[in-house]
């Protein structure tokens, strides 16, 4: 227990070094107007079903996102994924990098365009939907980047 709160208070004491450093510790700088636009969906799978639910986002969100930036809609996206269910915290954060304020207020009528193309906005997976599949799905809109990128 000794050896664990040691190393713990060693690095809270470099985290500290890290943050008083000059070169560290720069404010953070207001969003560019033509800056990107993230959207971040966070989602917490019903027990048993994160199987599922990676099968329900290989065929629906992927696709979707990989049409979407071919087309120049989006610049970037991320699936991020637990290994196993948890109970304490979300299974999936699925993040979206909008170019710029004009592609972020496009985006429904650019997903529904994309989705009636490719037929999988709401795939069923072995005869399990949506809702059998996911407790939750929390969406966060319009994050804009206020670091310097370092």
């Amino acid at each position: 227990m000794a050896r664990h709160t040691t190393a713990a208070l060693g690095v809270l004491a470099l985290l500290g070094i890290w943050i008083a450093s000059p070169v560290y510790s720069q404010p953070l700088a207001m969003a560019q107007a033509d800056s990107s636009i993230w959207t971040v969906n966070v989602t917490k799978v019903k027990p048993g079903m994160l199987p599922y639910a990676r099968r329900y986002y290989e065929a629906a969100w992927l696709p979707a996102r990989r049409a979407a930036k071919a087309l120049g809609y989006i610049k970037s996206f991320r699936v991020l994924a637990v290994d196993k269910e948890d109970t304490d915290q979300p299974e999936f954060v699925l993040i979206t990098e909008y170019p710029d304020q004009a592609a972020f207020d496009a985006r429904e009528a650019r997903f529904d365009e994309i989705f009636a193309k490719l037929g999988t906005n709401r795939p069923v997976i072995d005869g399990k939907g949506r809702d059998d599949i996911f407790v939750s799905v929390e969406g966060l809109e319009d994050y804009r980047d206020i670091s310097d990128g370092h």
